[in-house]
This record gives structure tokens, C-alpha cells and sequence, in this order.
């Protein structure tokens, strides 16, 4: 009888955490199969170039507006609740596609119709399912920067493994096929959440969240999101820091190299770069899992950004093909092995019921930084060419990582706070 009551003690911990990998895995796999699949059947089904980028442009503001608010209401009505809502809600806006090609035909205005549905729901369950890591950390007694580490190699393989089995279903069944794959996906994401423990997310009843909502309260939940960021520098120049991130990777990813491949009219070598990036994000995030906890936040972040820097820059002068992989696995090595830092300092210095606001408005400045990183880096090619926008971006970052090396936030990231000492 005590053997079976240990290993069942045993075996919770472990499948709490198995469950949330399993979640993430299954959620990243899915935006991974549906950045392939729907730009092609938005093209094969209306037959208009720009109709993937109107689709795109569509949704940019609802997603963050939904960014914004989606972390005040993670942290008033529970992680795990609205988890499992946000990714019923991703798996609807795809499955309603093939149903509605089975009954009237898909047209534009369909694909703008289920495209907004999914930005009301996708970034919201990003930041449910990342504000949920500590508790699922402390369930599965497990460090946080372990399984942050794990949690971060895991997105990686679901984006390398994603876009690849999007491309094949597309390329051996029918597109309605590859729809329902990619709606099963977030179905099983949403039921590896609910499957986590109840109450795993309940904080203390002196820290939760006012359960009351309105304009005014949510402003004010904002209010106080940035007040604590500004009380935390240390957090709000991670932030920063990832943003500059994504203003400068965005561009080159999304409009400098299939610009450059294709005016060299070969087009299709940029999905080997893509899965360049995402491998070597699967081995630095499992380089942190296994050696980050046991060197200090400021050596892993500043040796994170060298790396990164190193691949980016080389990436950006357009070298020879060979060259060019070998600086995406090492851009995506960097990137991989610092990323997790975020998480770790978060949940050490911000308390933890305002995990929802402070992801919430770290979401909205990334998403914000895409489009005009690529408004920038766009009219930059327009009037100089692709080449003189990446050398533009190049030294962008070289100055974005100079001032984060030298910044003194850098030199407190492995200090204590007032909360972790008490505590």
C-alpha cells in the first residue's frame, strides 16, 4: 500500500509536467503547420497574391488589442481556464475553414472571418500557458529555469517539425486535410491543459486578482502592470531587449531573405534557413536546460546575445549559402540559450499574480515590433536595395547588443530582490 501511494506521489509531479511540455509542444506544432498551410490555400482558393498578406494585416491590430487585454484577463479569471478556452478557440477558427469549403466555398472573406476569430484566441493562450510555468514548475518540483530551458527546445522542434509536415500534407492530401490536422492540434493542446491538476494555478487568496471586470478595471490592471515593470528595470530592459529582438530578426526572416532568394530565383532555400534557426534553438535551449542553472543569468544572457550577435550579423551581408546555414543554427543557438533567462528573472522579481499583465505587454511590444521593423527595413530595399537594409539591420543589432553588454541591468540579473530574500 505505501509503495503504491509513493509511486503515485512520484508519477504526479512528473505527469503535471509531461502534460504542460505535451501542451506548449502540441501549440507551437500547430502555429507551425498553420504558417504553412493556410498562405497556400489562401492563394490556391482565391487565386490573389496579396490575399495572405491582407489577411495578415487584417488581423495585425485585433491581435494586439488581444495581446494586451488577454494578459489582464489571464491573471483575473486563471492560467489554466483560459489556456484551455484560447486553444478551443484556435482549433475552431481552422476546423470552420473545411466546413465551410464542404458547404458554401471558401472565399477571402471567409479566410479574414476565421483569421480574426484566431487572433482574438492565439496570443491570449501564448500568455496563459507561459504565465502558468511557475505553478507548473512548483507542482512538478521542478526548477523553473530547467523547465523553461525544456519548455523553449521543445517550441523549437515543434517550429522545425511543423512547417514540414504542413508542406508534406499539402503536398499528399487534400488541403481540407491539412486544416483538420492543424485544428486536432490545438484540440489536444487544450486537452493536455485541462487534464493539469485543479487548482494548479490558485494563488493565495491575499494575492489573487480582483474578479471584477470592466473598461476601468482592466485599465487599471494595466496601470498597475507597468507600474511594477517600472519598479523592476531589471525586467522591463529584458522586455526591451526582446523587442529589439524581434524588430530586427521579424524584417530579415520575413522580408530580406525571401527577398534576396527569391531575385536569385531560388525561393525555396529559404525553409532549410528556417529549420537552420530552429535547430540550433533546440540546442541551445537544451544546452541551458542542462547547464543554465549552474552558471549565473549574466554569463548565459551575455553569452546568449555574442552568439546571437555573431549569426545575425553574418546572416544580414547575405553570405554564400553554406555560410549562411551555419550562421542560422548559430543565430537560433544564441537566441535558444538566453531566451529562458526571461522566464527565470520573472518569476523572481515579479509577483505572481500579475504574470498575465507583465507577458501580456511584453506580447503586444513583439507584435508591434514585426510590422515596423519590416515597414523600416522595407522602405530601406525599396530605395536602396536588400542588401543596404541588411547591412541597415546589422549594425542595428551590433548597437542593440553593445548597450545591453554594457548596460548595468546586465550586472543585476543575478541579484537578489528584497521578495527573494524575505522569501
Amino acid at each position: 500500500m505505501e509503495t503504491t501511494q509513493t509511486m503515485t506521489a512520484v508519477r504526479a509531479p512528473r505527469r503535471t509536467v509531461a502534460l504542460y511540455l505535451t501542451s506548449g509542444a502540441l501549440s507551437i506544432f500547430g502555429n507551425g503547420l498553420a504558417a504553412i498551410v493556410l498562405p497556400v490555400i489562401v492563394l490556391t482558393r482565391t487565386g490573389q497574391v496579396g490575399a495572405a498578406a491582407l489577411v495578415a494585416a487584417v488581423t495585425a491590430l485585433p491581435q494586439l488589442l488581444a495581446a494586451i487585454g488577454g494578459g489582464v484577463i489571464v491573471d483575473r479569471f486563471g492560467r489554466k481556464r483560459l489556456g484551455v478556452i484560447a486553444d478551443l478557440g484556435s482549433a475552431a477558427s481552422i476546423a470552420v475553414l473545411p466546413l465551410i469549403e464542404l458547404t458554401v466555398g471558401l472565399s477571402l472573406g471567409w479566410f479574414i472571418a476565421a483569421a480574426l476569430l484566431g487572433a482574438v484566441f492565439d496570443v491570449p493562450g501564448m500568455t496563459a500557458r507561459e504565465a502558468l510555468l511557475p505553478a507548473v514548475a512548483r507542482a512538478g518540483k521542478v526548477p523553473v529555469p530547467r523547465l523553461s530551458g525544456i519548455n523553449e527546445g521543445l517550441s523549437g522542434l515543434g517550429l522545425l517539425i511543423g512547417p514540414a509536415l504542413g508542406g508534406l500534407l499539402l503536398a499528399f492530401t487534400a488541403p481540407t486535410t491539412a486544416l483538420w490536422v492543424t485544428a486536432t492540434t490545438s484540440a489536444l493542446a487544450a486537452l493536455a491543459t485541462a487534464l493539469l491538476p485543479r487548482g494548479i494555478d490558485r494563488l493565495p487568496e491575499a494575492d489573487r486578482a480582483p474578479t471584477s471586470f470592466g473598461p476601468r478595471a482592466a485599465l487599471a490592471d494595466l496601470r498597475e502592470g507597468l507600474r511594477i515593470l517600472r519598479r523592476e528595470p531589471v525586467v522591463l530592459w529584458l522586455c526591451s531587449l526582446t523587442v529589439g529582438a524581434i524588430l530586427v530578426i521579424g524584417p530579415l526572416v520575413g522580408l530580406l531573405l525571401p527577398a534576396w532568394f527569391t531575385t536569385a530565383g531560388q525561393p525555396g532555400l529559404m525553409g532549410p534557413v528556417l529549420s537552420a534557426i530552429a535547430v540550433g534553438g533546440l540546442v541551445g535551449a537544451g544546452g541551458y536546460s542542462l547547464f543554465g542553472t549552474k552558471i549565473s543569468n549574466r554569463v548565459v544572457t551575455a553569452s546568449g546575445l555574442v552568439v546571437m550577435a555573431v549569426g545575425l550579423v553574418v546572416m544580414m551581408i547575405f553570405p554564400p549559402y553554406p555560410v549562411l546555414l551555419a550562421a542560422a543554427v548559430l543565430a537560433g543557438a544564441g537566441s535558444g540559450f538566453f531566451t529562458p533567462v526571461f522566464t527565470t528573472v520573472m518569476t523572481a522579481r515579479i509577483p505572481e499574480q500579475a504574470y498575465g499583465r507583465v507577458l501580456g505587454l511584453q506580447n503586444s511590444g513583439t507584435l508591434a515590433a514585426a510590422p515596423v521593423g519590416m515597414a523600416i527595413a522595407g522602405f530601406i530595399a525599396q530605395q536602396w536595395g536588400v542588401a543596404a537594409a541588411g547591412w541597415t539591420l546589422a549594425v542595428l543589432w551590433l548597437i542593440i547588443t553593445a548597450a545591453s553588454l554594457l548596460s548595468p541591468w546586465l550586472r543585476n540579473l543575478d541579484r537578489r530582490t528584497k521578495t527573494e530574500e524575505d522569501g
